[in-house]
């Protein structure tokens, strides 16, 4: 592993070809403040802008919100420099004409060359017809480049996720700041009335366009911080569309007035007008933070993300998300049996989940109908001082603890027996109940 962090210097900004050398480690919004007074801008606007560097911008092709008027990075790399797997050093930039050699620099430039031309003389109909025909190209290499007419090489280690070379300079194409944004914000009762939205607001001619699902971004901690947003945040509505329209006064008005005549059948609940700076700004701070603000939750309250990047054409986005909330669905609690909790052995021992936490699993387990389980219990927790730890660490929350004592005879451990308490009622079909019990079995396979 790399840390190119330190390597962030902007080399140079020449505001004349609108154009800047930066190393890898620049931050973006480093390079937007060292462009800001030349009336330059990096165009992709992505929601990590304070955090987010130019290499790896590159290394995953990010585009952000403004997409639909700057494209992606890809579109931005002019040339790169950077070191082989071998410790050989290369230059990639565009090509003359077809001509691959031309756009490679370095010692290997010719054997490498040779390597694409084959790959594109032998593949050019499956790339150009297996190829995702989508704007944003996240899946795999981007070998559409090599069928330009003038092929531009540094764009093909773009979305390369660091796979093909280590980066250690770029040169990147930067565009005129405008001089007004505009904006609004759509609050919708339905995920799927704001996906159909978008596709009827992307014919306004919008320079960025975002959606937030407000459900999960309730929940969040620090929203005191977006008074403007505070009427949208604290209704009941479903998702929100923030709309921007960018150019001169003139442009971002008559962008606007567009939004503003085909308000009345795009089926929103509430409209905010963003139409000074401070609003608009909020709004952006908003995006940026949907993040931050989520995975700042506490400990295990913190959600996962599982499903990330996805490239769906926005006619289809609504079928798309209906289908995973359809998925989603299939594994709520509904389906769940039981939730087993095991204790987690750290080098300094065992770990102790905190009992607030395991109170509010045993709240969520018993509104949802699921059993928790507290599995191996003396066989971790037993040793902190106590030969059955529930009683002392769980205060007898779980609805079933399982725990071993005595000797294994496989490993030699000091378990004889797995014993099962059931520490509730537990409901017959028939309707009546069942006293806490107790089963035993010999502990004859691996332990674990």
């Amino acid at each position: 592993m790399v840390d190119c962090f330190k390597l962030d210097a902007v080399l140079e900004v020449d505001a004349g070809a609108r154009r800047a050398r930066v190393q890898p480690g620049v931050v973006q919004a480093a390079l937007n403040a060292a462009a800001a007074p030349y009336g330059l801008e990096f165009g992709p606007d992505t929601s990590t802008v304070d955090q987010a560097t130019l290499g790896g911008m590159v290394g995953n092709n990010s585009s952000g919100s403004r997409s639909v008027v700057y494209g992606e990075t890809k579109d931005k790399v002019l040339r790169l420099a950077g070191v082989l797997a071998t410790g050989e050093t290369i230059a990639l930039g565009p090509c003359a004409g077809g001509d691959l050699s031309s756009g490679i620099g370095g010692a290997a430039s010719a054997p490498l060359a040779a390597a694409l031309a084959r790959i594109r003389g032998r593949a050019r109909g499956v790339i150009a017809d297996r190829s995702p025909q989508t704007g944003r190209c996240t899946s795999g290499y981007n070998l559409r480049e090599l069928l330009a007419p003038q092929p531009n090489l540094a764009r093909l280690l773009t979305g390369s996720e660091g796979t093909l070379a280590l980066t250690t300079e770029l040169e990147v194409l930067l565009d005129p700041l405008p001089g007004r944004r505009l904006g609004a914000a759509l609050a919708f009762d339905t995920l799927r009335g704001a996906l159909e939205a978008n596709v009827a607001i992307l014919d306004t001619g919008p320079s960025a366009i975002e959606f937030l699902d407000l459900e999960p971004l309730r929940r969040a901690a620090g929203l005191a911080g977006y008074p403007r947003m505070a009427a949208l945040l604290e209704g009941r509505e479903a998702a929100l569309l923030t709309v921007e329209y960018q150019g001169s006064e003139e442009e971002a008005r008559a962008g606007l007035g567009r939004l503003a005549g085909l308000a009345g059948s795009l089926g929103a609940a509430r409209i905010v007008w963003l139409e000074d700076a401070e609003a608009l700004s909020e709004a952006a701070a908003l995006r940026r933070a949907v993040l931050p603000l989520l995975m700042g939750a506490p400990g295990a309250d913190r959600p996962t993300a599982f499903v990330e990047d996805t490239a769906v054409a926005p006619d289809r986005l609504g079928d798309f998300v209906a289908d995973l909330e359809r998925l989603v669905a299939l594994h709520d609690a509904s389906t769940i049996a039981a939730v087993i909790v095991e204790p987690v052995m750290l080098t300094a021992g065992v770990h102790a989940l905190p009992q607030e936490y395991l109170e509010g699993l045993r709240a969520l387990c018993d509104e949802t109908g699921v059993i928790l389980i507290f599995d191996e219990i003396v066989t971790g927790f037993g040793r902190l001082g106590s030969w059955f730890a529930p009683s002392v660490f769980f205060d007898k929350s779980a609805h079933v603890v399982t725990g071993f004592a005595g000797r294994c005879e496989c490993c030699g451990h000091n378990l004889r027996q797995r014993r099962v308490e059931a520490l509730v009622e537990l409901k017959l079909e028939d309707g009546s109940t069942q006293l806490p019990m107790e089963f035993r079995r010999d502990v004859r396979g691996k332990c674990h």
